[in-house]
């Protein structure tokens, strides 16, 4: 009526397809949302066509069918034709009280979220009429009529039926179908909305295929991992980082290779969080880089370096990122920092320093950010080294207007300002990055007050 209703008011024919991607499991089989399982609870969704043109209202098809069957539905009202080979087909548009409708149709379904978080076997699955098979390390056939819940595993080894769904589901899966080449668009993503995507699972950062002869834990063994991750994120969000970490290493040592909580705890030393203990988180991030080598995982291990001073190490470490990314802000600012920290290859130090002061610059989202102020920082640092003073002064000042409080960009530009015979200017600086370090002792403390005192004699 509400669809009639729209044509009356537009004086046209209505078409309005209700649906939707998914359910939500709601803790049915331990799943407390949705992306792990292919269960019904989160498989089976509405489907509503209401068309002000069809004269069989109120027809109900309960015969299985896809999202895949939307479109060629949409087409077959609209009498246009598909515009090449898919899988779906359109819909039954009458079925007669007690007709279920085809039951020959194959429904294929499929998870592959537990492989790109987690490293687990993905899911993959039929339905085929009344029956569902489940491909997984231990396999799932289930009545859908006589068990919906879906909770008395029918399946064994050899039996007819399973074998004849299994069948099913390989041809579906490699039926070769006349589809053009097709073109998409890149979008260019920012590192944080590339995080942001990933850790809710829209995103895989995942390469590697599955490989068929390797044994992965089964997601149904494992949910309980799951479970315990999602909590630990739910700690982040309030803050709780420390109880955070404890259990995310408790689900790496109960799964070594999970490599959603190896990342968490990536994304909780980058944000700058000092309550994610160094000694412990220092050697999972030295295996994790081992074994997954990326840029996010060496800039986070420096960081740990860092923290208990250990600047060869940390050096080592943002190395390891140039190596891996050598367009990485981060990488490169701190390789260029710990090169100057050590006293090694300044004129690599500077064109490191360069790269990412060039990288801040053509990001709108951090140009004239701290993060810029950071980089012209360093680039200061290494050009004093270098006996540059001038060209150290410009990006000081640049610095100290980006980042108003940088008590250390204050201080080199004292140190500066003082080597170029400026002493009164050179005071006042070195009292403000004093007067800015408040209660902090920064390694430059002592040298600051010893120059303000030297130079009141």
């Amino acid at each position: 009526e509400h669809v009639r209703g729209i044509e009356a008011a537009t004086g046209r024919p209505t078409l309005v397809v209700l649906t939707s991607d998914h359910a939500e499991s709601l803790d049915e089989h331990g799943e407390p949302t949705h992306g792990m399982f292919i269960y019904n609870a989160t498989q089976h969704v509405p489907l509503i066509v209401a068309d002000s043109l069809e004269t069989a209202a109120g027809t109900v098809v309960d015969s299985p069918v896809s999202l895949v069957d939307v479109m060629p539905t949409i087409l077959e009202k609209l009498n246009l034709d598909l515009p090449y080979e898919i899988d779906g087909r359109a819909l039954p548009q009458i079925a007669e009280p007690g007709n279920r409708g085809p039951q020959d149709s194959v429904v294929y379904i499929e998870t592959l979220m537990p492989w790109n978080l987690y490293h687990w076997s993905p899911l993959e699955g039929v339905i085929v009429g009344d029956l569902k098979l489940i491909a997984a390390p231990q396999p799932e056939l289930y009545d859908l009529v006589k068990d919906p819940g879906e909770l008395s595993n029918l399946y064994v080894s050899d039996d007819p039926t399973a074998l004849q769904l299994a069948d099913a589901l390989e041809d579906l899966k490699f039926a070769e179908l006349d589809i053009p080449d097709l073109t998409a668009t890149e979008m260019e993503l920012d590192e944080e909305e590339i995080r942001q995507l990933a850790s809710l699972g829209y995103l895989s950062t995942e390469t590697n295929r599955v490989d068929a002869s390797e044994e992965l834990a089964d997601p149904k063994k494992v949910i309980h991992l799951h479970r315990q991750l999602l909590y630990a994120r739910s700690l982040i969000v309030r803050g709780e980082i420390r109880k955070a970490f404890d259990e995310l290493r408790a689900i790496i040592e109960a799964d070594p290779n999970n490599g959603h909580s190896y990342n968490t705890i990536v994304g909780m030393v980058i944000e700058g969080s000092d309550q994610v203990p160094a000694d412990q988180a220092i050697p999972l991030m030295r295996h994790w880089l081992e074994k997954k080598p990326d840029v996010n995982s060496a800039v986070a291990l420096g960081r740990l370096y860092e923290r208990i001073g250990e600047v060869g190490n940390a050096l080592m470490a943002y190395n390891k990122g140039v190596e891996l990314d050598g367009d990485d802000l981060a990488a490169l600012n701190n390789s260029a920092w710990f090169l100057y920290k050590t006293g090694g290859d300044l004129e690599l130090a500077l064109e490191r320093s360069e790269n990412a002061i060039s990288l801040s610059l053509a990001n709108p989202k951090l140009k004239g950010t701290p993060t810029e102020g950071q980089a012209r920082h360093t680039m200061a640092c290494i050009l004093l080294a270098l006996g540059r003073t001038a060209d150290a002064i410009e990006q000081l000042e640049s610095a100290t207007k980006l980042v108003p409080d940088f008590a250390a960009a204050y201080y080199h530009l004292g140190v500066a300002r003082q080597t170029n015979g400026d002493s009164d200017l050179a005071v006042k600086l070195l009292q403000h990055s004093v007067k800015l370090a408040g209660p902090s002792a920064p390694d430059w403390l002592a040298d600051a007050k010893s120059r303000i005192d030297q130079a009141d004699k």
